[in-house]
């Protein structure tokens, strides 16, 4: 099935699984903090043996394996606190940590039980104290609603990667309105866990609170989900931080392919051959790319057969879709692949150590799986990323090892894309005309030439 296909036929979106709930990022957060120094009203008087404040370091997520944060041991310290019917969560319970390395997260869960399932919503904090009130002075940095329900273990909702600061003060909670079948807590007391703070590796556990206050030493069993290890790879979900990152390596912006050549008009699709080329007419009749692309040089967009992520393998005829503003929700220009059960593939011809760009899909869970590969297709990371037809989240990666190829996959059933797609890579060209870098000045740079005609931005 094509997405014009489910289009017209009136297909509507796929159900999301429970992972893939609604979905939110108040402020978007880059994979390489800012230093900064927070100070953290209360810290000398809860954690002696630890500073009066935190400063944040300047360093990639470390890698690790996926998992769960917070998750302590279910057969020690923790404790069924109730089965009354009437108990909820309406105010909130949760847990204030301290980040001890630079980890991504992206999903929280809670350990429970409900046969009707708990509308519940997770929310994760910056906070600026670890006493008393710690919503004073907090930002919400993620958040993710959606129903847990099963029997008694953990129940998780995922929301956008956000990498964790070192240093930082956090707090997670959970809230819902329904009366849970059983409630759970952690008792930090002497006898079971010595006082706290707890020491759970990468975090460093302080307190619990309901309503946001940290009345007594008991918390809810939460978790929060680690990222898949992304190799030596460091990854953006803010375009801003991505290209200064870039730019302070010393690297140069080779272009930004925003498929703006397409004339097909507005609200529509249209299925074409694969592969769409810079600098060439789109197969099998040049519409909707009459000279190809002309944002970025040595770019190859071609669909990935049956997802086989280690190889390019493109479908062939019918295997792109072309779709323009207006077309079921898009906001601009953009190229998918056509075919639900495919990927797409963006293959650069040339060595590029930064790629960002903004994530599509459309009848999907709302999130596509990112992964890249070096010039010698050796698999390199791989880093989820909220995805919708609006394309309104980013998703940059830098790698010290050539990129040579990124697929783009939505594991809800969906088609995927890549719109403002933009390429970074070592400066200095001593032939300037040459903007393919293929050695000579030819009809390829003309068109590369024509396309950019206009005002300079």
């Amino acid at each position: 099935v094509c997405l014009l296909a489910a289009i017209t036929t009136g297909l509507g979106a796929q159900p999301l699984q429970q992972e893939t709930r609604t979905v939110s990022g108040e402020r978007s957060a880059g994979s390489v903090p800012i230093e900064a120094q927070r100070t953290l009203p209360g810290l000398e008087s809860k954690l002696s043996d630890m500073a009066a404040s935190a400063t944040r370091t300047v360093a990639p997520p470390t890698e690790a394996a996926a998992g769960f944060l917070l998750e302590l041991d279910p057969l020690t310290g923790l404790l069924l606190f109730s089965e009354n019917s009437n108990d909820s969560y309406a105010a909130f319970r949760g847990m204030v940590f301290i980040a001890d390395e630079p980890i991504v997260v992206n999903g929280a869960s809670l350990f429970t039980v409900s046969s009707n399932g708990l509308n519940a919503t997770f929310e994760l904090r910056e906070i600026v104290t670890i006493v008393g009130d710690v919503l004073l002075g907090s930002t919400v940095v993620r958040s993710a609603s959606g129903l847990l329900q099963g029997p008694l273990e953990y129940h998780g909702l995922k929301f956008a990667p956000i990498a964790l600061q070192v240093g930082q003060a956090y707090l997670l909670r959970v809230g819902y309105e329904e009366p849970a079948e059983e409630n759970w807590f952690y008792n930090f007391d002497p006898v079971v866990f010595g006082d706290p703070p707890v020491d759970i590796g990468p975090v460093t556990l302080i307190d619990g609170t309901r309503n946001g206050n940290t009345d007594n030493f008991v918390a809810p069993p939460l978790g929060l989900q680690l990222v898949p290890d992304g190799g030596d790879l460091i990854w953006f979900f803010d375009q801003d931080e991505f290209e200064a990152f870039n730019a302070g390596e010393g690297k140069v912006l080779k272009g930004i392919e925003d498929y703006e050549e397409s004339i097909l008009g507005p609200n529509a699709a249209d299925g074409f051959d694969d592969s769409l080329r810079s600098g060439v007419p789109n197969l099998p009749d040049g519409f909707p790319f009459p000279v190809g692309m002309t944002g970025l040089p040595n770019l190859i967009v071609q669909s990935n057969f049956e997802h086989t992520l280690f190889d390019p393998n493109p479908r062939g005829v019918g295997g792109l879709a072309a779709v323009s503003i207006g077309f079921a929700g898009a906001v601009s220009d953009s190229v998918i692949a056509n075919t639900f059960v495919d990927s797409l593939d963006l293959i650069f011809t040339d060595e590029k150590s930064g790629v960002g760009f903004n994530t599509i899909s459309f009848l999907g869970a709302n999130a596509v799986e990112v992964n890249v590969f070096s010039t010698s297709n050796e698999h390199l990371g791989e880093m989820p990323s909220p995805a919708d037809p609006t394309g309104a989240s980013f998703i940059g990666v830098w790698s010290p090892i050539p990129i040579g190829r990124i697929n783009i996959f939505d594991p809800g059933g969906g088609v995927e894309g890549a719109d403002n797609i933009q390429a970074w890579q070592e400066g200095g060209n001593p032939c300037p005309a040459d903007f393919d870098d293929s050695g000579a000045v030819d009809v390829k740079d003309l068109l590369f030439l024509l396309g950019a005609w206009g005002p300079c931005p």
